[in-house]
């Protein structure tokens, strides 16, 4: 959030979840959150990912394609990484511990974004690149979440803490403030984005 701090990042959600209620559908709407649709076999979704990424905005999506209160990884599906390959766009890997609420500090580890067509151009098949892409991907992500255990284990208490407390207590005025710009300026505010489209996952 913090590196793409003047960004709306529009969010893959369930069908759930975006119907959970009519105030959460509100908000999320707001963000510009893409639904998934209700029918497994309705692909439509990837459509308006790939239309959002073509218009220079960034997506997020979950590949394991449901919410985990935890640091464990579970099984990435690929099709994140076919639209990647279909748009050509990086794939910006990031990893959270898990821990949301407070006072529990969520960890966020931000990688370097990977061009996922250059790193699979060996491969012959289109199954073969969305396979060998999901697993290089998954590796980036654990790679980053060992990082953040190590990291974990060597903090010490005082001013780190207390950094990221403040932190937590300026993103949430951020996500207000800009929730309210989004509502009063939804096409207005272009020279708040930068430049480039990316898909986190």
């Amino acid at each position: 959030v913090f590196f793409f701090f003047f960004d709306l990042i529009r969010p893959v959600v369930s069908y759930e979840m975006y119907h959970k209620s009519k105030g959460l559908q509100f908000l999320l709407s707001a963000f510009g959150a893409i639904p998934l649709s209700k029918n497994p076999y309705d692909f439509s979704w990837m459509d308006k990912v790939e239309n959002e990424l073509q218009k220079g905005h960034k997506v997020l999506l979950f590949p394991e394609a449901h919410f985990i209160p935890n640091d464990d990884l579970s099984t990435f599906y690929t099709s994140y990484v076919r639209i990647a390959l279909d748009t050509k766009t990086p794939i910006l890997p990031l990893y959270t511990n898990g821990c949301y609420g407070f006072p529990k500090r969520n960890r966020v580890m931000i990688g370097v974004p990977m061009d996922i067509t250059s790193l699979t151009q060996k491969e012959k098949s289109e199954h073969d690149k969305r396979h060998v892409g999901n697993d290089l991907v998954r590796t980036r992500i654990l790679t980053l979440r060992n990082a953040a255990h190590r990291r974990e284990k060597a903090s010490w208490f005082s001013f780190q803490n207390l950094g990221q407390d403040l932190a937590r207590i300026g993103l949430y005025c951020h996500s207000w403030i800009w929730f309210r710009l989004k509502l009063d300026h939804r096409e207005d505010k272009q020279y708040l984005k930068k430049e480039g489209d990316y898909i986190i996952v």
